[in-house]
Order: structure tokens, then C-alpha cells, then sequence
């Protein structure tokens, strides 16, 4: 059996070594909430923050409209933005995921994390699943990617997993071969997340 990308689940994707300290940050999605009994659908006007942006906890993410209320749909925590699940001006159900939230990322290390990259590591397999083998590079050093797309394919004795690029931006660095026996945590390769003109202009303030 070969499992895809895996949506709506917590994630760990990633480990990023900054000087002496190490942060681990996940990837979450968050969905639209609920707005009462009665309403069950609206669409996204427009969005306040894009991909790759940095929020703080409470910031604007999006301005939601129902036939009843229009709403400023904000981040639970701090992080950055990865993905948008919805497009504007598309009616969808209450409760569908928003947007996905690479979280442990504040605005003060943002910068740093896209000139430093980010280290994704194997992901969680399964309880009883401690290591798997690396099958397939799909991208290589230099390779640009799309957030979401696979990098490389892991398989154990039970499945076999594609590994995805948790955002958008470019594979500096393989950190592991084919047929290399990895550990379930432990470092696959370093992405430099894309930077959009936005945060150029706010790291050369």
C-alpha cells in the first residue's frame, strides 16, 4: 500500500538548526469556524496574508463572508502561512481547512530560516514503524519545488510514503542516499523556503 502526502493531520516537518539552539516546527491546518447553527457555508473575499508570509497569534488571515456576517478568520498561533486550501470567492462548507500553518516560525527568525533552510526529517510512520529506506530521489539538489510536491519516496516493510515539501522553495541539500536506512525523526534534506518580494523589501528595511 503507498500512502500520499498526508492532509489534515499534524505533521513534524521539519528541524532548523539556528547557532547553538534547535527548534522542531510543524505544519498544521486550520479550518474555518464555526459561526453559529445556521450557517454552514460562506467563500473567502479576500486574503490578508499570503504564502510565506509570517503571522503572529490573532493576526488577519483572511476576510470570510457569509449571508449573515463577514468575518477577519485569524491565526491561532504564531507561524507562517504554507499553503492556502481555499480559493477566494468559492462557497465552501464551514469547518473545511483554511489555510496551513507552519508554526514555530515568529517574525524575528523568519529571515533567518529561509538564508539557513530547513531540515525535513522523516516523518511519523506509524506506532509500531521506527525506520524505512530511502527508494527514490523524485527531486535533487537545485530543484525547485511546489509545497506539497514529492521530494523523495520512503518505503518499510508495510508502506511505502511519499515525502512532500512542507512550502514552496528550493532543495539545497540531500542529506541521505538511496537505499539508505533512515530513522523515523531524523534529517532527509535542507529546503530553502521561497521569498516572496514582500519579505525582501522587509529584510532589507
Amino acid at each position: 500500500m503507498r500512502l500520499p502526502n498526508l492532509h489534515g493531520v499534524v505533521r513534524r516537518v521539519a528541524g532548523l538548526g539556528l547557532g547553538s539552539t534547535r527548534a522542531y516546527i510543524t505544519t498544521i491546518d486550520i479550518p474555518i469556524p464555526s459561526m453559529g447553527p445556521s450557517i454552514r457555508h460562506g467563500l473567502v473575499l479576500k486574503w490578508a496574508k499570503q504564502v510565506g508570509d509570517a503571522v503572529a497569534a490573532d493576526d488577519v488571515v483572511a476576510v470570510f463572508e457569509t449571508d449573515k456576517v463577514t468575518v477577519d478568520l485569524r491565526a491561532p498561533q504564531a507561524g507562517v502561512i504554507a499553503k492556502h486550501l481555499v480559493e477566494t470567492n468559492v462557497r465552501v462548507p464551514i469547518g473545511s481547512p483554511l489555510f496551513r500553518l507552519t508554526q514555530g516560525l515568529p517574525h524575528s527568525t523568519t529571515y533567518e530560516v529561509r538564508t539557513a533552510g530547513l531540515t525535513v526529517p522523516v516523518p511519523h510512520l506509524g506506532e509500531t514503524v521506527a525506520d524505512a529506506t530511502i527508494v527514490e530521489w523524485v527531486k535533487y539538489e537545485g530543484d525547485r519545488v511546489l509545497a506539497d510536491e514529492v521530494v523523495l519516496v520512503l518505503e518499510t516493510d508495510k508502506v511505502s510514503v511519499d515525502v512532500c515539501a512542507p512550502v514552496a522553495g528550493v532543495v539545497r541539500r540531500a542529506l541521505a542516499n538511496v537505499n539508505d536506512v533512515v530513522h523515523v525523526g531524523g534529517p532527509l534534506f535542507v529546503l530553502v523556503p521561497e521569498v516572496s518580494t514582500s519579505d525582501e523589501s522587509d529584510a532589507s528595511a
